[in-house]
């Protein structure tokens, strides 16, 4: 050694050499017991400084060595053994020092109860208590780790498990006040067999050989697309489950997920950036925010969170790949909402004559100028199709995508066949029903009949070489949901038309008609069978439901807020026509 006053420096042949000594826990990791590098310099300053910089990054990848010998498997190994230290103290047993027993059995078990909400506490917030930390930190040194240099997610895991490990300590220590001989049983997974002792189920071992939430999550999508789902439910399914394999990880065996494990999911699903889908790196946890005003909203996160709670019920119900639904008992809280902030309503009457007063149906520029006032009624898809949802309630979808042979003017009550299948039974292309209830036969207002709607049917029936759906000039959208492409136009619609209120919708049309039928003081299951509801009563599954003269007559009485007739009785309203159907 050399003057240097270095601790690091080692002069050899005039030429000074790093020299720093492995941690007796990495010599048999590294093969060494010094770390030793030339500096490439003869002049002692210029080796003081290369010597204080090289250190320091040798000491760096002496704490990252540590950090990739310490997994998650060794966290929870060192949680189990401090369970067995904690529970060997608690059954030493306690004997009270007080000459009143039962008082002081009494103080130590509502101490220990306050232990244990602290603990819970700690758990959900992940902020750990000086207890904690301290036990974690004495048992990481115990293996040569340093606890404030262990990678996040280890130091979190390890002091969870620690955590958990003192809520058992509680548990025992509560039964041991009033029985010193009844076995004790850990109530989480973790500490499956780490005691002699039962367990609750999900620790079994023939759980735990069971399959992974990658392998499970894969296996449900499989199951939705041969029933089939829909393309959108699908395409929502997947994104929001692939949240879910991130979060608990792919390889984590699905019997052992708990209810907590779901309820940190459904925290993070209320962290969610908004607009988060399109954030840089996509990945679950970035996409999360702690600035509360930029998060989604709690409906938001509660859509974002049914497909895990369906899930977990068909690995439950469908497959028994568990015994217990983690998810079947959390729930999003959802502000509670007044009458006047709910998210549709129906339309009012001034509301609607605004509507069928505008361009569209008195007179606009053209066919590509909808919005301007001009001379030209065009009568076209654009035109029937809300005309068409205020007199029936149908669902837009159930509209947009009806066929041509789905509408019957030839029988003595004109009607519009609501279904998902062709006329000789089969699976009808590009149609889709929310439920068996939606399947009806809804009879056409007399209004519609004196407005022309059978003679925009003639007319599209006639074109050479037609499309096989009624209304084809309107595309589906990339969802394929038939809908999605005429509801952003119909938003547009209502805008130019004044009509800014997000309460009203398309789906306005649907409230509407159920006041107009609940007004004419139709029975609850007339008005169900139009519309398309079920009331969820056995008695509706039997028989053929309301015969199509009865719900005739409904249709007759409804007590509409306005009549499409006498609005649009114009003698300046100039008509035009379009008989062109895509192909």
């Amino acid at each position: 050694m050399t003057g240097t006053h270095s601790p690091y420096v080692q002069c050899r042949n005039g030429i000074f050499h790093l020299r720093v000594r492995v941690p007796v826990d990495l010599v048999s990791w590294l093969g060494q017991r010094e770390v030793r590098r030339s500096l490439g310099t003869y002049d002692p300053v210029t080796a003081r400084l290369l010597a204080a910089i090289h250190s320091v990054r040798v000491k760096e990848a002496f704490v990252a060595m540590r950090s990739l010998d310490f997994s998650r498997d060794d966290a929870r190994r060192l949680a189990r053994e401090s369970l067995q230290r904690l529970l060997r103290e608690v059954e030493e047993g306690w004997v009270p020092n007080s000459s009143d027993r039962r008082q002081a059995v009494m103080d130590q078990r509502e101490l220990s109860r306050r232990r244990l909400i602290e603990l819970t506490d700690e758990i959900e917030s992940r902020e750990f208590g000086r207890d904690t930390l301290e036990f974690a930190a004495q048992l990481a040194a115990s293996e040569g780790h340093n606890l404030d240099q262990l990678p996040i997610a280890r130091r979190i895991d390890l002091l969870e498990g620690i955590a958990r490990a003192r809520i058992e300590r509680e548990r025992a220590f509560s039964l041991r006040l009033t029985d010193r001989f009844a076995p004790f049983e850990p109530s989480h997974p973790l500490f499956a067999n780490a005691v002699n002792c039962t367990v609750w189920p999900l620790a079994t071992p023939q759980f735990a050989q069971g399959p992974t939430v990658g392998e499970a999550i894969e296996a449900y999508l499989e199951y939705g697309r041969a029933i089939p789902w829909a393309p959108k439910t699908v395409l929502h399914r997947v994104r929001r489950l692939s949240d879910l394999r991130e979060h608990l990880g792919a390889e984590t065996p699905l019997a052992s997920v708990t209810s907590h494990d779901i309820r940190r999911f459904r925290d993070a699903l209320l962290a969610l950036r908004s607009r988060n889908r399109g954030q840089v790196g996509g990945s679950f946890l970035v996409r999360q925010t702690e600035n509360r005003k930029h998060r989604i909203a709690p409906k938001t996160a509660s859509l974002a969170f049914e497909p895990c709670k369906a899930f977990f019920r068909w690995a439950k119900e469908k497959q028994g790949y568990i015994e217990r639904d983690p998810a079947g008992d959390v729930q999003v809280a959802l502000p509670r909402k007044s009458r006047a902030s709910r998210s549709r309503r129906p339309f009012t009457a001034a509301e609607l004559e605004l509507l069928f007063k505008a361009p569209l149906y008195s007179g606009c520029k053209s066919a590509g100028r909808r919005f301007e006032p001009g001379t030209v009624v065009q009568k076209d898809d654009r035109f029937w199709i809300p005309v068409l949802g205020y007199y029936t309630g149908a669902r837009l979808g159930e509209i947009v995508q009806l066929y041509m042979q789905d509408v019957n003017l030839d029988a003595d009550i004109p009607f519009v066949e609501i279904t998902d299948e062709t006329s000789d039974g089969s699976a009808a292309e590009g149609k889709r029903l929310k439920s068996d209830a939606a399947h009806r036969r809804v009879p056409l207002h007399p209004d519609l009949i004196a407005l022309g709607f059978p003679e925009f049917v003639h007319r599209r029936r006639s074109v050479k070489r037609r499309s096989k759906r009624l209304f084809a000039e309107i595309k589906y959208g990339q969802d394929g949901q038939a809908s999605t492409v005429f509801s952003k136009w119909f938003a547009r619609f209502m805008d130019k038309a004044g009509l800014t209120d997000r309460t009203i919708t398309f789906h306005s049309f649907r409230h509407n008609a159920e006041d107009a039928f609940k007004n004419a003081t139709q029975q609850q299951y007339v008005i169900d069978r139009i519309i398309g509801h079920s009331d969820g009563a056995v008695s509706s599954q039997y028989g053929q439901g309301i015969s199509l003269e009865t719900a005739f007559e409904a249709v007759k009485a409804m007590k509409l807020l306005v009549r499409l007739p006498t609005v649009w009785a114009n003698p300046q309203m100039t008509s035009g026509s379009s008989d062109h159907a895509p192909e």
